[in-house]
């Protein structure tokens, strides 16, 4: 994010968080703002209120139809973080500003494109289906370190950036450069193994009762002390195990019938939450075409253990 080299294959990061909360609300503090922020000090100049280099745009607002979205940037910006990205936001979307640059469209000025590198940060997670998001995007999953009662400044016994020496500030530049200089050398974005993200992207892409519903469908009491993982119940022991759709839709809205009131919730819904169940589970194998047929007029499903 840091440098201006751009004749590599680009990808845009998406910070988020890993903390799954009980009310389905975001919770932040994980250090999101704190690494946008250091962008923000080492690329624009703070002697010129009108430096550029660095913009940030209001995700729950942003609107990819609209013709200037990205006007606050100008031909010096080269990183353009997009804040608290919503939920439901289609990343193909983002695909050719990603990788080709934005277009710059101030109202009454002539439009130009320039070359800027696009970051994300987001309290929920975004859906990154097929390949093409895949190659353009990667995920840092960011732990809840830091809370309401634990702040940084608990943590360091000063405001970051606000209250630094000169030998903290120089410690924090030879950083950020070193940074720099390891990535130019290998041209490798590190990624950092998951915390909660796949689970998180279920239960926010789902309902928390139809996980809750596949996680323990057809359990008895005895299994509660067996500690086994979620899903284990729809395989039954075996190595693969065929269901009927229609019979799993409608034991679902046996247990939840406020669902059967819901409008757009139908089979076809219930059954892409059960291939979102599938491509997040630790246990079961993401669904194929394959695993899919109609018999009778009847569709069957097939889940397969990883």
């Amino acid at each position: 994010m840091l440098h201006n080299y751009f004749d590599y294959k680009l990808k845009a990061p998406i910070l988020t968080d890993a903390f799954i909360s009980d009310d389905g609300d975001p919770n932040g503090r994980t250090g999101k703002g704190l690494i946008s922020l250091g962008l923000k000090y080492m690329l624009n100049d703070y002697r010129n209120n009108f430096a550029k280099n660095y913009v940030s745009l209001n995700g729950k607002n942003f609107d990819h139809r609209d013709k200037h979205r990205y006007s606050e940037a100008n031909n010096q910006t080269t990183l353009v973080h997009i804040e608290d990205l919503k939920a439901w936001t289609n990343i193909e979307d983002f695909f050719n500003d990603i990788t080709e640059g934005v277009d710059v469209d101030e109202k009454n000025e002539k439009p130009y494109k320039i070359k800027a590198k696009i970051l994300f940060s987001t309290n929920k997670t975004i859906k990154v289906n097929g390949d093409s998001a895949v190659d353009r995007t990667v995920f840092f999953e960011l732990s809840d370190y830091y809370s309401s009662s634990f702040s940084p400044e608990d943590d360091f016994k000063h405001w970051f950036f606000k209250e630094w020496n000169e030998k903290q500030w120089q410690l924090f530049d030879f950083f950020m450069v070193k940074c720099v200089q390891i990535f130019l050398k290998e041209y490798k974005i590190i990624t950092a193994d998951t915390i909660n993200l796949q689970r998180r992207t279920l239960l926010e892409h789902s309902s928390p009762d139809f996980v809750n519903f596949l996680d323990f469908y057809k359990f008895n009491d005895d299994d509660h002390k067996n500690k086994l993982p979620e899903g284990y119940y729809l395989l039954n022991g075996n190595i693969e195990l065929e269901h009927d759709k229609k019979e799993l839709f409608n034991s679902f809205l046996e247990s939840y019938p406020e669902y059967a009131r819901q409008k757009g919730f139908n089979q076809a819904r219930f059954t892409k939450w059960i291939k979102l169940y599938a491509k997040t589970s630790e246990l079961i194998q993401e669904i194929q075409k394959s695993d899919e047929r109609r018999s009778s007029n009847k569709d069957y499903i097939t889940f397969k253990k990883k």
